[in-house]
């Protein structure tokens, strides 16, 4: 069972659709997802660590190969914490098409910065970025 958290009346408020003070966290970041409020502060979800439930693209780099890649682990830029995530990422055209986390690893936080290997993606390009936006915690 996922562990829970109090959210102050203000945060329920603002995510809408959860009715208690004391709610599941998974419930929560499911909220938090859907409302698109997912910089929103809640104690025990917002400054937890996790697996990555959502990236945002800080920097699209330059001088992708045009080719989609699968299972490209996620690498730390100095500020990481968490281990083993990867994804999914296309490229068409020059620009990002879609990147899907495919294993969200663990131990992340909100704010990590993390980029992949360009031997990972094709042999080429760099400057590639991303920003962890929100981690589902572990269970204790």
């Amino acid at each position: 069972m996922a562990p829970s958290t109090y959210v102050p009346n203000f945060t329920r408020l603002k995510l809408g659709t959860l009715t208690g003070s004391v709610v599941n966290t998974d419930e929560v970041v499911d909220a938090m997802i859907a409302t698109g409020n997912d910089d929103l502060y809640v104690p025990g979800v917002s400054d937890a660590t996790g697996g990555i439930v959502e990236l945002k693209v800080v920097a699209p780099g330059s001088g992708y190969t045009d080719n989609s890649f699968n299972g490209v682990e996620l690498r730390d830029t100095g500020t990481a914490t968490g281990l083993f995530a990867t994804i999914d990422i296309q490229w068409l055209g020059g620009t990002i098409a879609f990147v899907v986390v495919q294993n969200p690893g663990q131990a992340y936080k909100r704010g990590d910065q993390l980029t992949v290997d360009s031997a990972d993606v094709g042999g080429t390009g760099s400057g590639l970025l991303f920003e962890v936006i929100l981690v589902q915690p572990s269970p204790d």
